[in-house]
């Protein structure tokens, strides 16, 4: 980032041969709390601070935050190899604007400069507000530049404890997810109702209910803190022949139903996030069982091709070969895209929908969808799978009747609240 605010662009620099980088974040955003200025926060730093301003220069970085902050940001001054200066705001908006007038002479130096701002990122609050007012003196100073694919760019590497905070985040994932297996399965051996969003409800409750201490107790979950893991979204669970591959898709107040069950869940940790989803086929046939064995294969051969270096929509393209080839029934069943990337660790998410069912036993079963997601870290050569666990056909097929026994009538499920 230093070496990006040189004000040189050349052909391949995604800053654009910017003289500085400004990072700005105000107020928490509850409809998007991932973006690219807390993202940069928790790279540099380990914590996401609101009301914080951050001007990246050649040779100092200048940080603007509340005064308890400032106290935490001072340590980052021992030892360290990048100047640092800090800035102490107060109640005081005399004070405040000439600390932001101090900013904007840093930028200029006397002459017009190229900023690089993350131009689409909505920010609001009384701090944004205040720095606005003198920002927007000076705005005929500045050439700015959206650099979002300078941040992206930079924060696509991987250290180890960043890596090791992912591998934290889907061991978490992978957890409640056997969690989320374990209840399914008790239910419907039980025979007992319950909706999707009642059991979605219960899933997050494995993280959040107080009483609940399953998942702390959990000799892998020792070393977690529990206090900076959270939800990326409401667990997502899908089942009676009406299923949703959208990232909008929502667990509904329809009962949960005997047969084909999609389930995915995100967890944060630290700001990291990992994502998992699985199938679970209740008393599936052989049809049902060629075709899931056929999207593992498809799986085991995208994480083959995916590479440092390769294209997504190259793989894509390859994995829509392979399915022509091998299985044309089912490729315009397959999904429109692999999922996305956070840097070199990519949301893997494959499957094939609206799959009909002819040996159905029941109106709900006619209609069936599979999926596959796992967090995936992209190397030089080779893919690891951050989320490995609960794959294989056996894992994830139950059946719990045989032809012969009847059904007895639903007990309601009472859940935790």
């Amino acid at each position: 980032l230093l070496q990006a605010s040189s004000g040189k662009s050349t052909a391949d620099d995604p800053f654009q041969g910017v003289h500085a980088v400004l990072v700005i974040v105000g107020d928490i955003s509850e409809e998007n709390p991932y973006q690219k200025s807390t993202a940069l926060q928790q790279w540099l730093l380990g914590y996401e601070f609101t009301d914080t301003l951050i001007l990246i220069l050649q040779d100092k970085i200048h940080f603007v935050v509340k005064e308890k902050r400032a106290d935490v940001l001072e340590k980052l001054k021992q030892g360290g190899q990048v100047q640092i200066e800090i800035h102490k705001r107060t109640k005081d908006a005399s004070h405040n604007q000439k600390i932001f007038e101090s900013i904007i002479s840093k930028i200029t130096e006397g002459e017009k400069k190229r900023i690089g701002l993350l131009l689409k990122e909505k920010i609001s609050g009384k701090f944004v507000d205040e720095w606005k007012a003198v920002y927007n003196k000076h705005e005929k100073d500045f050439e700015e530049v959206d650099i979002a694919s300078g941040i992206a760019a930079a924060l696509a590497v991987k250290d180890e404890d960043e890596l090791k905070t992912m591998r934290t985040a889907s061991k978490i994932s992978i957890s409640m997810m056997n969690r989320f297996i374990y209840l399914v399965t008790s239910m419907i051996d039980e025979e007992k109702e319950i909706t999707h969003e009642q059991l979605a409800e219960d899933v997050e409750n494995i993280l959040y209910s107080k009483e609940d201490k399953w998942l702390s107790s959990q000799k892998s979950m020792q070393d977690v803190d529990f206090e900076r893991t959270d939800i990326c979204y409401a667990p997502i669970i899908q089942s009676g022949g009406e299923y949703d591959f959208r990232t909008s898709a929502q667990s509904n107040t329809s009962l949960l139903h005997e047969g084909t069950i999609l389930f995915s869940l995100g967890v944060r940790y630290k700001s990291y996030c990992s994502n998992i989803g699985r199938t679970i086929l209740m008393n599936p046939n052989k049809d049902q069982e060629k075709t899931y064995e056929f999207l593992l294969e498809i799986q085991r051969r995208i994480l083959e091709w995916i590479k440092d270096g390769v294209k997504i929509c190259d793989v894509y393209t390859k994995a829509t070969r392979y399915i022509k080839t091998k299985r044309p029934d089912l490729l315009d069943k397959f999904v429109k895209n692999l999922g996305h990337g956070t840097g070199m660790v990519l949301n893997l998410f494959i499957g094939f929908t609206d799959l009909e069912n002819p040996k159905a036993t029941d109106e709900k079963s006619k209609i069936y969808a599979l999926w596959l997601i796992d967090t995936v870290r992209v190397g030089g050569e080779s893919v690891q799978v951050l989320t490995e666990s609960n794959r294989s056909f056996n894992s994830i097929c139950f059946s719990f009747k045989d032809a012969n026994e009847s059904k007895r009538p639903a007990k309601a499920v009472e859940t935790k609240r």
